[in-house]
Order: structure tokens, then C-alpha cells, then sequence
């Protein structure tokens, strides 16, 4: 891993398009900003571009994510739900040959969907409403395995974490993390009904636009802490920003981000991804984080020139955090770290 030593991140201020007319990156758009300010058309790439709308939204109890993911020549959309206390776990994958199917726009608050004979998802937000809508069904043989009928709580009270990396000006991405968010509805499933409570719910937004490399490593972690009206949050990343002016690292206190310039290291056992994980900022105490996991969900797939192997850790961090000037101690806040290795 690369350091970039006093490294500091322009800051973006106002409406910013990815690319230029030729596709190629718009140098202008490198840096981050705490509202998703960034237009992602992309022309041409084909077959490089990768761009997926991923939500999870969990609370002690459950953990449920939909999510529309188009690969130029593939649409993978899926769902997946989690009963946490009895390790309750399924997953449902749908392939769209060349993304038939698949529905996305540019800019982070465009609505998504995705919809075949056994799954739809829909993902928008009203015309007028500060709330987000995330409904979507699974479906085998007409019998409804998954049901979901969720709001996301006006994501735009709060800021987030938008960031361009660059890898050079033909290969680049755009991430948005909304990460702490409120949520409320209902899913149903095998495992029967369950409610969140905007109180005690959270929700992440994983939006990304891009045109990735062949081969790609990425590690990726966030989390919540809330004690009474105080809410903490963190998305931390490495090795896809490796040797590049951009990091996907920033903190979040009760909806404004201070945004990390560093480098962080994720140190895991990939022998036994169920071992605690340290992660922390290599060159100062800003961040000291443990995960310890509690479910591992693993996705693997392997279609000769393309595949694909996550291993997510669902469990509780512990730790530290020190920003803006004081020590936030971190103590049984759920949450996630994930080790992705990827051909696409």
C-alpha cells in the first residue's frame, strides 16, 4: 500500500460533471464534496463501465439490502436479508444479459429499478418528498419469497461522503456513501415480518459510476454509533484508492463529515475472515477501529473471464475515533467490513 503524505483533497463546491464530452475523466471533478454534487454520464467504455445503487438498511434485530448493478454487459441486481440473532440468511441474484431490465440515471438522487418475471426493485424518491422509497419483491414460481416496502428518512438533512478517484483519465470512479441515515418500513420474508424504527434503524447508500480496471481489491467498512440524540459514523476504505490523490475515508458527527486524507489499513486473517479486524489510519491515532464479525455472507462467482469473491463481515466495532478535536469512543456499533476481489 502507497501513502500519500499530506495529502489534501480538494474540496468540491458547486455542480461538477464526471467526464468530458470524450468520456474521458474531468480533471475538474477530482476531490470530494459533502453533498452529491456530481453529474456521472459517461459516454462510451463499454464494456468497462460499472455502475450499481446499493442499500442496506438494519437495525439489532435484521439487516436487509436491495441492490441495481449494471456492468455494461450484465445487469446483477439482488437481495439479500439477514435475522441476526439466529444467523437467519438468504440471498437472491438476478443476471440481466447486457443489463435488459436495469434502469439507472447519472446523479445520486435519480430513481433506480430493475424488474424481470422474478424480481423488482425500485428505488425513488417522490416528486416534492424529503423521503427516499426502496420497495422491491422476489419471486419463484408466482409464490412472493421476498416482500419489502422501506423509506429512507430525508437523506438530504444530513451530508455525506462523495468522492472522484482517479486512476487515470480512462479509468476512474465516483462514490457516494450516505451513510447513518434513518429508516422505517417493513420487510417480509422467510423468517416472517419485521419493522424498523427510524429510531433505531440505519441505512447506507453505496452509489457508484465509473470505469474500473480488469482486475480490482477493495476493502470497505462502515458503521454506526448512536447514544441518546449523538449519532457516529464511519466509511473506510483501502486498496482501490492505493497510489491515487483520494481516499473514500471520512467520519460522520451528527450529519457533518470530516472528511480523512489518509490512508487506512484493514488487517484481517484472509485464512479465516471470521477473526476480529483491525482497522486504522497508518499514519496518525485518527481512527483505531475492531470489528468483531458475528455472520460472514460470501458471494463468489466465477464465470471463466469474470468473477467475483466478497467476504462481508456483519458483526459490532470497538474502538476509537479521535476528529475534530476529541476521543469518541466506539462500543458495540453495528456495522460491516468486506475484502472484494474482482475480474469484471
Amino acid at each position: 500500500m502507497s501513502t500519500q503524505e499530506g495529502r489534501v483533497e480538494r474540496e468540491i463546491e458547486k455542480d461538477v460533471d464526471l467526464c468530458l464530452k470524450d468520456g474521458k475523466l474531468n480533471v475538474h471533478s477530482v476531490g470530494f464534496s459533502r453533498h452529491p454534487l456530481q453529474d456521472c454520464k459517461i459516454p462510451g467504455h463499454w464494456p468497462r463501465k460499472k455502475r450499481w445503487n446499493y442499500w442496506c438498511i438494519y437495525d439489532a434485530d435484521f439487516l436487509v439490502s436491495l441492490t441495481v448493478s449494471n456492468l455494461d454487459y450484465a445487469g446483477v441486481c439482488f437481495v439479500y436479508w439477514l435475522e441476526r440473532s439466529k444467523d437467519r440468511f438468504e440471498e437472491y441474484t438476478e443476471i440481466a444479459p447486457l443489463g435488459h431490465g436495469v434502469h439507472q440515471g447519472d446523479r445520486v438522487e435519480d430513481p433506480a429499478g430493475f424488474k424481470n418475471s422474478n424480481m423488482e426493485l425500485i428505488f425513488q424518491q417522490e416528486p416534492g418528498a424529503e423521503d427516499w422509497q426502496l420497495q422491491g419483491s422476489v419471486k419463484k414460481k408466482g409464490t412472493v419469497l421476498v416482500e419489502t416496502d422501506l423509506k429512507v428518512i430525508n437523506p438530504d438533512s444530513s451530508e455525506s461522503l462523495n468522492v472522484v478517484v482517479p486512476w487515470n483519465t480512462s479509468e476512474f470512479q465516483f462514490t457516494s456513501k450516505r451513510i447513518g441515515l434513518r429508516a422505517a418500513g417493513t420487510i417480509h420474508c422467510a423468517a416472517g415480518s419485521h419493522t424498523f424504527d427510524p429510531e433505531t434503524s440505519v441505512a447506507v447508500l453505496d452509489f457508484g459510476r465509473g470505469v474500473w480496471p480488469y482486475s480490482s481489491v477493495w476493502n470497505w467498512a462502515c458503521g454506526t454509533m448512536r447514544k441518546g440524540k449523538r449519532s457516529v459514523s464511519w466509511n473506510l476504505g483501502a486498496g482501490w484508492t492505493d497510489g491515487t490523490p483520494s481516499t473514500e475515508n471520512g467520519i460522520l458527527i451528527d450529519g457533518r463529515l470530516h472528511k480523512i486524507f489518509e490512508d487506512v489499513v484493514f488487517d484481517f486473517d484472509p485464512t479465516n475472515f471470521k477473526r476480529p479486524w483491525r482497522i486504522y489510519t497508518r499514519e496518525s491515532d485518527t481512527v483505531d477501529l475492531t470489528l468483531n464479525p458475528e455472520f460472514e455472507r460470501t458471494a463468489v462467482s466465477n464465470l471463466l473471464l469474470v468473477s467475483s469473491s466478497v467476504h462481508q463481515m456483519i458483526g459490532k466495532f470497538s474502538g476509537t475515533i479521535r476528529i475534530a478535536g476529541e476521543t469518541i469512543r466506539v462500543s458495540g456499533a453495528s456495522g460491516w467490513a468486506e475484502d472484494h476481489k474482482a475480474r469484471w
